[in-house]
């Protein structure tokens, strides 16, 4: 049996659109040449954690460079992307990533936009 649904369109619109206002987005609160070094250390180590070697290349550093300065400079860009095929590293470097926002204590950031480094 096909039933019919009516739905009021800009009342459904109305009501997706109250939320809470879209924060801020996240920013590493150190140098770009220090968020360097952390995120290359914390790739190297997620890499020898998973048991394979780490090879360094120009593409790997220049994405690696990338990302950093997205992660330590202000945009109005919201979101990152990684592309790639197969075994480029996409997940290694979001793991890496993790594993240094963890251990570095950064969850989210304080009152007032500081992050407590």
């Amino acid at each position: 049996m096909k039933t019919t649904l009516k739905i009021d369109v800009e009342e459904l619109k109305k009501s997706l659109l109250q939320r809470c206002p879209m924060k801020a987005r996240f920013k590493m609160p150190m140098s770009e040449e220090k968020a360097y070094a952390y995120l290359l250390a914390a790739i190297m180590a997620e890499v020898e954690y998973r048991h394979r070697i780490f090879c360094s290349n120009e593409d790997m550093e220049k994405q690696l460079q990338e990302m950093v300065h997205w992660l330590t400079t202000p945009s109005s860009h919201f979101g990152i992307l990684l592309c790639g095929g197969c075994g480029n590293g996409k997940s290694t470097m979001l793991k890496a990533f993790q594993q240094l926002l963890n251990a570095l204590h950064i969850h989210k950031p304080f009152e007032g936009g500081t992050y407590g480094i």
